[in-house]
């Protein structure tokens, strides 16, 4: 409920769900916020496939992997991991201008960007409340493509999602969680095996 609270935890599940890298939603330093580098309030859209899903668009104007940019979604969640509720209270309490960056917060001294080190000071704050232990440096992107490879989503979609150019899982823990499902003698995501597992 407080605004850097609100802008931390938005940018959390943000980042999971989007399989984003969160430096791509964070700023490095409170002085570096460069509009055409950086995703503002303005860079967020919303599109409606001809099912009638809502996905929640987000331009980024650099990435690590694309110096002209990218799109990266997410859909609502049920539960408290929600990014589209996080997302709507971080809006309303912190009250931003299209300009802003997106995860700014109002702090005493007024409006102040989202840096990486308030970002990772407050989530391992969370973390630790939360005995958790120590978060790691791709800790979110790892475990948001955990989540989506444990729900039965498709390796080449989950590619697509995070928008990686190779194959590599390197940074990818758990596999034998993942492989599971398709280890069984009657596999569990047998209809899905052929788009899951391409030839």
């Amino acid at each position: 409920s407080t605004p850097l609270h609100a802008a931390v935890y938005a940018c959390l599940t943000t980042s999971f769900f989007t399989l984003a890298c969160t430096r791509e939603f964070t700023i490095p330093s409170l002085t570096s916020f460069d509009p055409q580098m950086h995703v503002k309030v303005s860079d967020l859209c919303f599109e409606v496939d001809w099912h009638g899903f809502k996905v929640t668009v987000f331009r980024l104007p650099c990435t690590k992997s694309s110096h002209t940019g990218q799109d990266v979604y997410w859909v609502a969640q049920s539960g408290l991991a929600d990014p589209e509720a996080a997302l709507n209270n971080h809006l309303a309490i912190n009250r931003l201008s299209p300009s802003d960056a997106l995860f700014s917060w109002h702090h005493r001294m007024g409006v102040r960007v989202l840096t990486w080190s308030a970002f990772l000071k407050c989530s391992q704050g969370a973390s630790d409340h939360a005995e958790m232990g120590e978060l790691k440096g791709h800790g979110i992107h790892i475990s948001g493509t955990l989540e989506y490879l444990l729900w039965g989503v498709p390796f080449d979609t989950v590619k697509t999602i995070g928008h990686w150019s190779s194959d590599s899982f390197r940074y990818l823990r758990k596999h034998a969680v993942i492989m599971a499902p398709y280890l069984q003698d009657q596999p569990v995501l047998e209809p899905f095996m052929c788009y899951a597992l391409p030839k």
